[in-house]
């Protein structure tokens, strides 16, 4: 579009900084006013657009009255020779992506929380001249590092819109405008953005931030449609203990119902300033965007008061109000004191750089044009969006090697939510082998601890945070056990032994972490047939639902509302059936015929299908895996194809590939690990050890671990 030294108008474009799909950014001088400027050039095909181009007029004129310090000035906008431009300051800096991607484990808590505060007024001055951002990400945040800490320009507001029902929406029918990574669940269902699309997306940059990972590392804009519509809110302990106080705010600020979120990016801001107070290290500088709500008089620029969601808005946990976000009468936060009028210095922060310093000996910030921002067309909802990703998801057959076995015989194995630790149940020890369950260092297959449990373990689930394992205690058939035993990971130690029902086996934790659910197999002499409702912190059963014959594996959905049970059946009697549970009630509300002797059952992150592992019989040992349609309860196909008596389940965390143990019997054993890809195609089968029984795998999908009968087993996937 341009070219180096080229006069365009009173500009001489001197370096170009960046190019988009749409546009082009130039490092160029102004000869009227004889100044550096950072200049935006439209592609012509874009200007060309009758539609884009009163958009684009109309949105720069919003965008040049913010007067937000954390808002790139624009001096000037307009056409020349037909070409749309953006003349905008040239600034001094780089990016917040740059800075994440210098701190892969995040940047310290205070630090993150006082960007997060400048970015939110800058989204309060934009939301108050009713212009909704729609791309906010780390990259289009500027840290010009002057003065001694971070000053933040939020810039690129390219693909900006006015908000309101009664605004023109001047974008196609069916486009989505944002990079993926960020946008919030209703822009891929059709709903217009709103000020809480934004409110979304900077929680997502917060999440990033503070953790060096974004909430969803979906490998493409497809897989982030799923994962933002479908998947649970990941927590921020998740990936590091000690941001646990944060991740309140996530939930809350990610809420699928954009109802349910913070009525306003200063209401976030204070939310984290709060949070980050409870942390016992300080908190970051406070900025203008927590003087914003305050309850005096609104000063120039100030966010317009909006109703929030009312005395009785609870977080996503349901856990009670949240006083942060909605201390003020119109759901706003603050805690009193006269308003402070946008623009104004804040105590603690440094001043913003001087409006027209000469660039001099400065490194241009390089940052990319109007037009980064992913274009998705969607055509149709939520549905059309998952059909397209189930298209794109062929999924991958992972390379498979033995690691040293951490135990003699192992059994179940999980993965804590960070992926360093693998846990293993099973008998170990010397000279006579005892039920115990051992800790793996997955970064150097190395075991870190073994901690004894009382008889044979049935199950593993490790707590989001990764501070808690808890076991089932099976036992064996002849001496069956009945306890569920907590295990504190930082001492490797029993804590709490909790009685269920007889040979406890399948265990699953609500997301929250309160509850547990415990398969209660039973023998022929001690009937089972239950799963038993756990109430952790009490440390008691709080109620006992009867299921089909002999309950072996269970899963959640990951909202927690529903769980699946696989009824086995029991020593004289073969299970077909999976058990659904409503876990708001505690009743099963539907059976769903499987194939003979179900064993393991795991649900998709998405939610939409659940997997079950049918071992079959001496009659039929080839066995079956069913597909199940979570949201008709259905059996929607049944695979058969490269499983010899399968008995676990697992479902990478990116959604991409089913993975299926095929054990076999004591006669013809097993000694695979069927791979199935997310449109219910068997794409391989891996080799491992003899009698292959529990799979876990990483939340990012890239590795999983399988148990066998006297092996231990790393599959690594290829890079996506």
């Amino acid at each position: 579009m341009g070219a180096e030294g080229e006069v365009f108008g009173p500009y001489e474009l001197r370096r170009l900084l960046g190019r988009g799909a749409m546009g082009e950014v130039w490092e160029a001088f102004d000869t009227r006013r004889e100044r550096p400027v950072a200049l935006k050039l439209l592609g012509g095909a874009v200007a060309a657009d009758p539609a884009f181009r009163a958009r684009f007029q109309q949105e720069a004129r919003l965008t040049a009255r913010l007067s937000s310090l954390h808002v790139i000035p624009i001096h000037d906008f307009g056409e020349i020779d037909g070409r749309l431009f953006v003349d905008m300051r040239l600034v001094d800096g780089g990016d917040l992506a740059a800075a994440v991607r210098a701190h892969p484990g995040g940047l310290p808590p205070g630090r993150a929380v006082d960007i997060v505060s400048q970015v939110a007024e800058a989204l309060d001055a934009a939301h108050a001249a009713g212009l909704v951002h729609r791309d906010v990400k780390p990259s289009n945040v500027l840290l010009t590092g002057q003065r001694g800490g971070d000053f933040c320009f939020l810039v690129d507001f390219g693909i900006a819109r006015v908000a309101g029902p009664s605004a023109a929406h001047l974008t196609s029918t069916g486009t989505v405008l944002g990079t993926t990574a960020y946008m919030a669940p209703e822009l891929f269902t059709g709903e217009p953005a709103t000020f809480r699309s934004d409110v979304y997306a900077l929680v997502c940059l917060f999440y990033e931030i503070l953790t060096g990972a974004r909430p969803f590392p979906g490998p493409d804009p497809v897989a982030h449609m799923g994962q933002h519509v479908h998947q649970p809110v990941p927590a921020p302990s998740w990936a590091r203990p000690d941001l646990a106080v944060f991740d309140r705010v996530v939930a809350i600020g990610m809420a699928k119902d954009p109802a349910h979120r913070f009525p306003t990016p200063g209401a976030l801001a204070d939310a984290t300033l709060e949070a980050a107070g409870r942390t016992g290290t300080g908190t970051a500088p406070v900025g203008a965007a927590t003087s914003l709500l305050g309850a005096g008089t609104a000063g120039p620029g100030t966010a317009p008061a909006r109703p929030g969601p009312g005395p009785g808005w609870h977080d996503a946990g349901g856990t009670g109000p949240v006083t942060a976000a909605s201390g003020g009468p119109n759901g706003a936060g603050g805690s009193g004191g006269a308003g402070t009028r946008v623009g104004a210095p804040t105590p603690g922060r440094p001043p913003a750089p001087g409006l027209e310093e000469p660039a001099g000996r400065r490194r241009p910030w390089r940052w990319v044009a109007v037009g980064l921002a992913a274009l998705l067309l969607l055509g149709g909802g939520a549905y059309a969006a998952d059909r397209v990703f189930d298209l794109w998801s062929p999924g991958a057959v992972p390379t498979a090697r033995a690691v040293a076995p951490p135990l003699q015989s192992p059994r179940w194995v999980e993965v804590s939510p960070d992926g360093r630790r693998a846990f293993v149940s099973g008998l170990g020890g010397s000279p006579t082998p005892s039920p115990s369950v051992a800790v793996v260092d997955t970064a150097t297959d190395q075991v870190t601890g073994s901690v004894p449990v009382g008889t044979f373990p049935g199950d593993l689930a490790v707590s989001g945070d990764g501070t808690r394992v808890y076991v089932s205690e099976r036992g064996t058939d002849a001496a069956p056990g009945s306890v569920l035993t907590t295990i504190d990971t930082s001492a490797n130690r029993v804590t709490a032994r909790i009685e269920v029902g007889p040979a406890p086996s399948g265990l699953a934790l609500s997301p929250d972490g309160r509850v547990a659910y415990v398969a209660n197999e039973g023998t022929n002499a001690a009937p089972g047939s239950t799963v038993s409702v756990v109430d952790l912190a009490a440390g008691q059963v709080t109620a006992t639902v009867p299921v089909g014959q002999g309950p072996s594996g269970v899963a959640l959905s990951p909202d927690g509302r529903k769980l699946y049970v696989a009824n086995e059946g029991v020593l004289t009697g073969v299970g077909n059936t999976v058990s659904v549970v409503d876990t708001a009630t505690n009743a099963v509300t539907g059976t769903i015929r499987v194939g003979d002797t179900p064993r393991g059952v795991a649900v998709a992150p998405d939610g939409r299908h659940a997997y079950v592992a049918s071992q079959g019989t001496a009659q039929a040992p080839q066995g079956s895996v069913s597909v199940i349609d979570t949201a008709s309860d259905t059996v929607t196909a049944t695979i058969t194809e490269g499983l010899n008596g399968p008995i676990g389940v697992a479902v990478t965390g990116d959604g991409r590939e089913v993975l299926v143990t095929s054990y076999g019997s004591e006669a013809a054993p097993g000694s695979t690990v069927t791979v199935i890809n997310s449109r219910d195609d068997v794409i391989g089968t891996v080799p491992v050890g003899q009698q292959p029984f529990g799979v876990a795998g990483t939340r990012d999908g890239s590795r999983a671990w399988v148990t066998t009968r006297s092996e231990f087993w790393l599959l690594e996937f290829p890079a996506r």
